[in-house]
């Protein structure tokens, strides 16, 4: 019993310092200067932006492949 016990307190200990090393990692990696800041939010944008280009370009290249593919079944179905 005594041996349960201490695999559980063991657990909880190496669990609290797991999330204090995540919690230390988390807040070493924030922007401290207002540069830094500037220069993270330009590049959240810009990966925004050629996301959203990227997603269009699908869409646009998704639309020409159903017009191409109805076109096709319509002169298949128009030949017989």
């Amino acid at each position: 019993m005594i041996d349960l016990i201490a695999l559980v307190v063991t657990l909880i200990i190496m669990s609290l310092f797991g999330i204090g090393i995540m919690l230390a990692l988390i807040i070493m990696s924030q922007p401290t200067t207002e540069l830094e800041q500037a220069y993270e939010d330009e590049e959240q944008i810009k990966y925004i932006r050629e996301y959203n280009l990227k997603k269009k370009a699908k869409k646009e290249a998704r639309r020409i492949f159903v017009n191409n593919l109805m076109s096709k079944i319509k002169k298949f179905i128009t030949r017989r």
